[in-house]
């Protein structure tokens, strides 16, 4: 059992790695298209780097695949936290089921997008739109991912994880929020190519997937995650 988690804790940042590698090294999608760019800039993206974008869409959309194990992870925690009722865990399940599905068929419209790059420019920018929006803009399940997450640690009276990575995960929350925005904003911080609305949370997930999983392993290690009750009292 402690050996398929550790494995699936693992997968977790080695999915953010081959993500990376899809995004950056493949689709050279950093930094990203702005939104503001003509439908010829963006079309000239695709045509100059139409194998790149879609050795990219394959990368990431495994990268997604990979997420899952890791996210499954996280719940078999929160279930081992909550006891009898896990409406947390269940709640982290369910939205990070949502966010994998909008980074895998995000990674699908870029393979879509650069599969026939003779379509017409605004064809193209239009499905480019909706691949980045998908990326960016669809904070609100990972905002309550994270939460969910947070209130788990902090009620489990085991105390698995250190309470700080429950504040921690708070601070991410909060800061996903910016990324729902990128749907009202073509420039500025708030652009799905913002500061704000990209740069800060792309930051912050690898950073809060790399804490959570030293913190995972390092309960299974010293022992809290063996000795923690199974089950909790009604």
């Amino acid at each position: 059992m402690e050996k398929g988690l550790r494995l699936c804790i693992w997968v977790g940042p080695i999915a953010f790695l081959i993500f990376g590698i899809g995004l950056i090294g493949f689709a050279r999608f950093l930094p990203p298209p702005a939104p503001s760019m003509s439908a010829a800039e963006i079309a000239a993206i695709y045509t100059s780097n139409t194998l790149g974008i879609r050795l990219g869409g394959i990368t990431i959309m495994l990268a997604a695949g990979l997420f899952t194990p890791f996210f499954a992870a996280i719940s078999v925690f929160m279930m081992r936290m909550e006891g009898r009722w896990p409406i947390y865990a269940w709640t982290q399940a369910m939205t990070a089921t949502i966010v994998v599905l909008c980074f895998f068929v995000g990674a699908m419209l870029f393979a879509v997008t650069a599969f026939r790059p003779d379509r017409p420019d605004e064809l193209t920018r239009l499905l480019n739109d909706f691949a980045w929006l998908l990326f960016v803009a669809p904070a609100p399940p990972a905002v309550i991912q994270t939460f969910a997450i947070g209130f788990a640690i902090l009620n489990d009276p085991a105390r698995i994880l250190p309470r700080w990575t429950a504040f921690f995960s708070f601070w991410v929350a909060v800061l996903f929020i910016p990324g729902a925005l990128a749907i009202l904003f073509k420039s500025g911080p708030f652009a799905w190519n913002g500061i704000l609305a990209f740069w800060l949370p792309a930051v912050l997930v690898g950073v809060w997937s790399n804490v959570m999983a030293v913190q995972m392993l390092n309960a299974i290690k010293n022992g809290r995650w063996a000795a923690a009750r199974q089950v909790q009292p009604a």
